[in-house]
């Protein structure tokens, strides 16, 4: 506590056991945007799809414990700014399950390198509604429209496509 010139200043209580899942994932997402900004290229997607599946284990983890440990009866914690009870408590649990799907659905690149859903979204998004067809090999590669047949031409061994067309 600490005397002002007014009155006393008090802390409100915090039960950080109650918040543990929102603290795992934040702390998540800064370690996220610091992989990204300092990983090379190629570092990157295996660092963040690792980082977000131990991030979703570990707040289910925490979530499982505090679930099992809580009383029935709900409270707030953080000043009154957060309302924790059992609805809350299957909502997060949901919503981590809901994301850790999600994040194996984008992650997936055993199709296509980048996923499936990016690179036909992402190739209809540059070249237009038509319909996209690819080759057996990244020199036979084509985007666009029937009767077009604009070549991909990698600029490096690691490179997707320049847009010459050839």
């Amino acid at each position: 506590m600490e005397t002002l010139a007014q009155g006393t200043l008090s802390v409100p209580p915090i039960d950080y056991g109650a918040i543990a899942p929102l603290l795992i994932v934040l702390g998540a997402a800064c370690i996220a945007v610091l992989l990204e900004a300092f990983l090379p290229r190629h570092q990157r997607w295996p660092a963040q799809v690792a980082l977000s599946v131990v991030t979703i284990g570990a707040a289910g983890i925490a979530l499982g414990i505090y679930a099992g440990s809580a009383g029935p009866d709900g409270f707030t914690t953080l000043g009154d700014a957060l309302a924790i009870d059992r609805p809350t408590l299957f909502l997060w649990g949901t919503l981590l399950a809901l994301g850790l799907g999600g994040l194996l659905l984008i992650a997936d690149r055993s199709v296509e390198p980048g996923g499936a859903i990016m690179a036909s979204a992402a190739a209809r998004a540059v070249h237009g509604n038509g319909p996209v067809t690819v080759g057996d090999g990244p020199e036979d590669r084509s985007y666009g429209r029937p009767g077009s047949r604009r070549r991909c031409r990698p600029r490096s061994s690691r490179s997707r496509c320049s847009r010459s067309a050839g």
